[in-house]
């Protein structure tokens, strides 16, 4: 006979075995009487389909929605996980991130660029590996002595362009200043 074993906490179905006669309840019954462990039952469980599970609860089998682990996102980007059985995403909840970048904000039903956040994370250290590289690389001492005046002032105007990046770069289409000829 098969016996359908679930957690104790739960209730979900966990593994199917074959029961084992109780030697001395069937020699006294003189019948087959098999032994039923807790936590299973004689009751075959029904086929759970994806994101389900089968749990006995209150003497009978039930589907009920598994998301468990699973990660959802409200419309206005908040993340969070479902760590309960039972428990299903609202039908509005997304299984995707809805933000257009992490640098975007939901304000007032829209999503809005939060360009300091972008600049502070994206821009400006980009911008200070370059400027510092220019100046270890093409603008040392040594290399600064020996350039012309027309190349010392196409250097200091990179310069001043790398500079002012934060305050003239575009989002959508950022575009970095060109190193002069080398």
């Amino acid at each position: 006979m098969q016996i359908y074993h679930y957690k104790g906490d739960t209730g979900e179905y966990i593994s199917t075995s074959e029961a084992r006669l109780d030697p001395l309840e069937t020699k006294m019954q003189e019948k087959d009487v098999y032994l039923i462990p807790a936590h299973a039952t004689i009751q075959e469980p029904p086929q759970a389909g994806d994101n389900e599970a089968a749990v006995f609860a209150a003497g009978a089998w039930q589907i009920v929605p598994d998301h468990r682990r699973a990660t959802y996102w409200k419309q206005d980007g908040t993340r969070y996980t479902i760590e309960t059985l039972g428990v299903a995403p609202a039908e509005t909840d997304l299984d995707y991130d809805p933000r257009l970048s992490v640098y975007h904000d939901y304000s007032d039903g829209e999503w809005i660029l939060n360009r300091a956040r972008w600049l502070d994370t994206e821009i400006r250290p980009q911008r200070d590996r370059m400027l510092n590289n220019v100046d270890t690389t093409y603008c040392n001492a040594d290399k600064w002595e020996n350039m012309t005046g027309a190349q010392k002032q196409a250097w200091r105007e990179h310069k001043q362009a790398l500079r002012d990046l934060p305050a003239t770069i575009d989002y959508a289409n950022p575009v970095w200043p060109t190193m002069p000829e080398k």
